[in-house]
């Protein structure tokens, strides 16, 4: 099934890449799991192979059409396909990936998730274990930073994240988070 949707996906936008998630799985959910098992018919020991497992199948469906699939940093392990590009929300699995070869777009929580706010603001703030998110870190984030100076090459670009479910006040929120400091990413 997961197959026919992809082909869908990729019959509908005329683009190299495709982004598949692969961030927030369940990998403790004891009732599915045993039937995963059953129906792909390997052996499995936990439920982080059933996602390796399954995001190989559609990286390699989505290879096999001509795209490059991108994924986010959850979904990176060491023996993964190289010609995967990873969205990397922790610095040191993007870290990892770029100097095992990997194609990454760093966008870590920690620095440039401007759905936080830009100074704390104690009585709204609820996004407290990523900190605030000042216009002079944003502009100062270096993706490279911290990445081996043989891989920087690998580490393609950065990503400014603003997820809605953040989001406290409608446009005048959305305005206030996203400016200026998407202009300094």
């Amino acid at each position: 099934v997961f197959k026919d949707i992809l082909d869908e996906v990729m019959n509908l936008f005329n683009t190299k890449y495709l982004h598949i998630g692969g961030d927030e799985c369940q990998l403790n959910d004891g009732k599915t799991a045993p039937n995963a098992k059953k129906d792909i018919k390997i052996q499995l020991t936990n439920y982080k192979q059933l996602q390796d497992w399954f995001t190989e199948q559609i990286v390699s469906h989505i290879r096999k059409n001509g795209h490059i699939a991108i994924g986010w940093d959850d979904i990176y392990h060491e023996n993964i396909s190289k010609d995967i590009t990873i969205m990397a929300n922790h610095k040191d699995v993007g870290s990892t990936a770029a100097k095992n070869g990997l194609k990454v777009i760093m966008t870590p929580s920690t620095l440039v998730y401007i759905c936080q706010c830009q100074y704390n603001v104690a009585d709204i703030f609820e996004y407290a274990n990523f900190g605030f998110k000042t216009l002079y870190v944003c502009y100062c984030y270096d993706p490279t930073d911290g990445v081996d100076s043989t891989s920087t090459g690998n580490v393609i670009g950065v990503q400014g994240s603003l997820w809605t479910e953040w989001m406290w006040g409608g446009e005048e929120d959305f305005l206030y988070k996203m400016f200026p400091r998407i202009v300094a990413i």
